[in-house]
Order: C-alpha cells, then sequence, then structure tokens
C-alpha cells in the first residue's frame, strides 16, 4: 500500500496515460520510456494477428519473443514461460 506524499505523482502518472490513450498511436510511442521491451506474440494468434506484433514491436523498439503456438493468451503454455525467462535472463 502506498500511501502518503506520493498522490501528486499518481495523478501525474493518471494525466499522463488518459493523454496518451487519446493520442494516435505513433504519439503514444514517441512519448513511451525509453527501455528495453519485448512483445510476447504467438503465431497461431486468431485475436491479433502475428503481423500486428511483428509491426508492434519495430514501432516501439522491442524485441520479438516469436511463440509457435499459444494462441491469444499464451503465457499457458511452458515454451512462453522459457522464452520469456530466457529474453530476462539475457536482458538483466
Amino acid at each position: 500500500d502506498r500511501r502518503g506524499g506520493d498522490d501528486w505523482q499518481d495523478a501525474a502518472l493518471a494525466g499522463t496515460l488518459l493523454e496518451m490513450l487519446a493520442a494516435s498511436f505513433t504519439e503514444k510511442v514517441k512519448t513511451m520510456p525509453k527501455m528495453e521491451m519485448a512483445v510476447l506474440h504467438a503465431t497461431d494468434d486468431v485475436v491479433v494477428p502475428f503481423a500486428h506484433g511483428e509491426k508492434l514491436a519495430q514501432a516501439i523498439g522491442a524485441d520479438l519473443i516469436k511463440l509457435d503456438k499459444g494462441g491469444h493468451a499464451p503465457f499457458k503454455e511452458a515454451s512462453a514461460v522459457d522464452a520469456v525467462k530466457g529474453w530476462l535472463h539475457d536482458h538483466l
């Protein structure tokens, strides 16, 4: 529980996030913090095409962790957990 003197920071963050939601995707990407990121996407996702994950990773300068299976919720797959662990090991 973070109670105390951080209320103004929470309000500032919330305001920034609301502004980002109203902005175009290009503007959102420009305001994102610059840090190492990864996009995890399964090629068999029938909800969001894999090509969208590729475009997102490229647009935000993130690594793409490509999974062969897992659908739209690949986190249940052991291969997804292993892939994320490997990426984290290489980047921490």
